[in-house]
């Protein structure tokens, strides 16, 4: 069975049907009246979606001022890991091992949260000015509110992000050096 080529001279014709048929198509298109938007306000939302849309406001405003709680938390921790990172690097030191790769992280690991702490100072300022909240955390202005809860919700999770950059450098650099200066553990033959 032999197929059909389409050869240079037919491409204008299936061109040409292709084109009659989309004009074709559009004589069974209604026509619809197009209207430029009115410069009236907005139909107002029922009371009980608008007060929805504050109590999941409220919510979102708790559970950040939750987080940065537990980012608090986290970052104390972050410091001491350090400092007991300093001392391994101390200890190490003093055995006579290389340390250079652990010091360079140790640099690192104090930028990465330096950075988060910034970052997550900058939410708790933002949480404690609450724009568009009153003291009890209720919305007062509904864009301020909105625009408090994304700024904070930023700076958190760019500090999570450092802080979770921090620890998978510090757990892949204490691998690593391990490998590379723990002796193994020698095994005893029976005979």
């Amino acid at each position: 069975m032999k197929l059909h080529s389409i050869g240079k001279k037919s491409i204008p014709l299936i061109i040409g049907v292709a084109l009659l048929a989309g004009l074709v198509s559009f004589i069974f298109v209604p026509l619809t009246p197009v209207h430029a938007e009115s410069n009236q306000a907005p139909m107002p939302r029922a009371p009980a979606l608008n007060a929805a849309i504050n109590q999941l406001l409220s919510n979102i405003l708790h559970e950040e001022q939750n987080w940065l709680l537990i980012q608090q938390n986290n970052l104390s921790e972050a410091n001491i890991i350090l400092s007991e990172l300093n001392q391994l690097i101390q200890a190490a030191q003093n055995e006579g091992k290389d340390v250079s790769s652990l010091k360079s992280v140790q640099a690192t690991l104090t930028s990465l949260i330096s950075t988060a702490q910034s970052n997550h100072n900058t939410a708790s300022q933002i949480l404690a000015t609450h724009n568009g909240f009153d003291s009890s955390g209720n919305v007062t202005v509904r864009a301020d509110a909105h625009n408090t809860l994304v700024s904070a919700n930023q700076s958190l999770l760019e500090a999570h992000m450092s802080i979770v950059q921090a620890a998978a450098d510090l757990r892949s650099a204490i691998l690593a050096w391990r490998i590379k200066h723990l002796s193994p553990t020698p095994t005893t033959t029976g005979g």
